[in-house]
């Protein structure tokens, strides 16, 4: 199941990204996971796994697993900018 969040700032979109990975027992992926877990203490929501880019890219490297092998992305174009070393100018998605 994939979920695609597109919004403005405060839209929720944040909140509905961490409740997906809840219920999914999906990691998180963001740039700062000490921020990121802080806001979901605040949003009620515990028991989340936090990675940042660059302990991803170190998993990555070393093929290492994540748990379910699930994982949710918090501003996507930036972490494929990190992990590329370049600057995404855009995107395609199959929706099927």
């Amino acid at each position: 199941m994939e979920k695609y969040i597109f919004g403005g700032r405060d839209s929720g979109k944040t909140r509905r990204l961490l409740e997906i990975a809840k219920q999914r027992q999906a990691a998180v992926i963001c740039k700062n996971p000490y921020a990121m877990q802080n806001k979901a203490m605040r949003y009620g929501i515990v028991g989340l796994t936090f990675y940042s880019y660059d302990q991803i890219k170190n998993a990555l490297s070393y093929n290492m697993k994540i748990r379910n092998n699930e994982i949710v992305v918090d501003e996507d174009s930036d972490f494929l900018s990190y992990l590329l070393v370049a600057s995404v100018s855009g995107y395609t998605q199959t929706e099927e």
